[in-house]
């Protein structure tokens, strides 16, 4: 028996198993709008060639590849346009496109991938799953082809690129001729400046609890992490990390063919670490050495207009309901952050509705047309997603633009820092949250959300003056569950009390009338809780215009 036991031992030690490795070809920032396809026209098929000695650089002796990645430089306006792929790969001994007609058989590649592409975003990589992983044999060249089919285009989508070798890349494009893969046409093009491309890719080796190797943290954001580390294919992993010093460890589970886990729900600028253990067997192994990190500061992507010539924002005001209004008057600029000014921070109360943003356009001269948008980071992730635009003004004369009732969703971010509104208006065009354009304006907001308060008789908070006008101004604050109000100003310190009493909604706002020109006031508000008048609010001073 124990003779059996130990020839079982034995050759289970040597049943191949693979080890993921990530690697990449080609470095720099350059960037070409022709390969893997040039989204200007309506069909592509290209082919690029990575020679063996690149892939052993990115992969070492791996040869399982299961994922591969393009670098997206910048998307064009429809993705939907340019983003329906099937990929091939091969191995071949050719070294470059001899000629328009060189294109390797496709009798010699595998279809590896089909589909619609992800959603791409400027500056990131888009991952390629196949659905069939690719062998390489560890010593030819690899080939890798796009067949791009939508019947449209979109200009223009660039992508990252190096300087390979003459004629390393060649395409077909045509905007009525949808090339067949296994008949190609006369290219269009050469190319010695193919894409960038990282592959996933497994290695055999046998199947231990040890730890795994290569633990490492990258693409740190402030809320997000990614851990990566050496797999084994079929193993399963657990990876646990916790906040330092002495969090409580938060454990996940890891599927077989997984090299990485991105931990979500971080703290801006907090201490973490994690480690990784190996299932093989049903058995887990110890843990690996932790690694630590800290998550950066919250950034968000650059948008500017270059010139404020034709128009620009002079004003953007912001009803919050239940809560104060916030006006913010302005002159021209290119971009300006106002996240940083107190007195301009925005308070919505969570899963209020009627919320509204209004966006006064001022122009030099002729009164060209401008789109208007607006958005809220809702999960202060850094990103200002299509979800979380709030405001969509499509070019107009109209000023000022005020948006539709909007909710403030109950999911929002719920620590107790800023994120971030931004307001754009840009001529004669749709507005986006990123990227610079010649004719607008830029501004942004810190926004923080709230819990409605239960009802107390204490002086509300956050008193806001605004609207000022030579006659009028309008006061607001931060609304409790079921309270009514008092507020009272007059001339001065020393005139006498106007009084007045809010009961109907909406009762944190009161528009003061009949002031005099040129004019110093104090206003103060008290709360009314269950019936029982509470103290009134410490004064708040103004001045009527002239």
């Amino acid at each position: 028996m124990k003779k059996i036991l130990l020839i079982l031992a034995f050759m289970l030690a040597f049943i191949p198993n693979v080890s993921a490795q990530t690697g990449q070809i080609g470095t720099g920032t350059a960037t070409m709008t022709e390969l893997p396809i040039n989204s200007c026209f309506g069909y592509n098929y290209s082919q690029q060639i990575y020679t063996a000695t690149e892939v052993t650089g990115a992969i070492g002796t791996s040869t399982l590849i299961t994922k591969i990645r393009f670098f997206v430089s910048a998307t064009a306006a429809t993705q939907a346009n340019y983003n329906q792929w099937v990929v091939y790969m091969g191995n071949t001994t050719q070294n470059d496109f001899a000629t328009t007609t060189s294109w390797v058989p496709l009798a010699n590649l595998s279809q590896v991938y089909s589909g619609t592409l992800p959603a791409m975003s400027d500056g990131t990589w888009i991952e390629l799953p196949l659905a069939t992983p690719f062998t390489w044999d560890g010593t030819s060249n690899i080939v890798v082809a796009v067949d791009e089919n939508v019947a449209n285009w979109s200009c223009t989508q660039s992508w990252g690129s190096y300087t390979a070798g003459t004629n390393r890349g060649m395409l077909y494009r045509n905007d009525t001729t949808n090339p067949a893969p296994a008949t190609p046409p006369t290219a269009t093009s050469r190319h010695n400046t193919i894409p960038r491309l990282q592959l996933v890719a497994f290695d055999p080796s046998p199947c231990t609890v040890a730890p795994p190797t290569g633990v490492t943290v990258s693409n740190l954001t402030a809320t997000t992490a990614t851990v990566s580390w050496n797999a084994n294919s079929n193993a399963t992993y657990q990876v646990r990390y916790r906040s330092l010093p002495a969090g409580t460890y938060t454990t996940v589970t890891i599927p077989a063919l997984t090299n990485s886990y991105t931990i979500p729900g971080l703290t801006e600028l907090g201490n973490y670490e994690v480690e990784v253990a190996t299932i093989c067997g049903g058995t887990q192994g110890g843990w690996s050495t932790a690694v630590p990190f800290t998550t950066p500061v919250i950034s968000y992507c650059s948008s500017a207009s270059t010139s404020v010539a034709d128009g620009y924002i002079t004003n953007v005001s912001v009803n919050a309901t239940n809560s104060y209004a916030m006006s913010s008057n302005s002159g021209s600029s290119f971009y300006t952050d106002y996240s940083t000014d107190p007195t301009r921070l925005i308070t919505f109360v969570k899963n209020s509705t009627g919320n509204t943003v209004s966006v006064t356009k001022t122009w030099p001269g002729t009164q060209w047309s401008f789109g208007t948008g607006v958005w809220i980071d809702y999960n202060r992730n850094g990103v200002f997603e299509t979800t979380e635009q709030v405001f969509a003004s499509p070019s107009n004369t109209t000023s000022p633009v005020v948006s539709p009732g909007f909710t403030i969703p109950a999911g929002v971010y719920n620590g107790t820092l800023a994120t971030r509104m931004r307001v754009v208006i840009r001529e004669s065009a749709a507005p986006t949250a990123c990227g610079s354009f010649t004719w607008g304006e830029v501004e942004d907001y810190a926004v923080k959300f709230v819990d409605m308060q239960p009802c107390t008789t204490a002086p509300p908070t956050n008193i806001s003056i605004g609207n000022i006008t030579p006659t009028s101004a309008t006061v607001s604050w931060l609304a409790s569950t079921g309270a009514t109000y008092v507020i009272r100003y007059r001339v001065g310190t020393t005139g006498a009390w106007t009084t007045v009493t809010l009961t109907a909604p909406p009762v944190n706002i009161y528009n003061i009338p009949g002031l005099s020109e040129s004019t110093a006031y104090e206003v103060q508000v008290a709360t009314i809780c269950g019936g029982v008048t509470g103290a009134f609010s410490p004064s708040n001073t103004y001045n009527s215009c002239n």
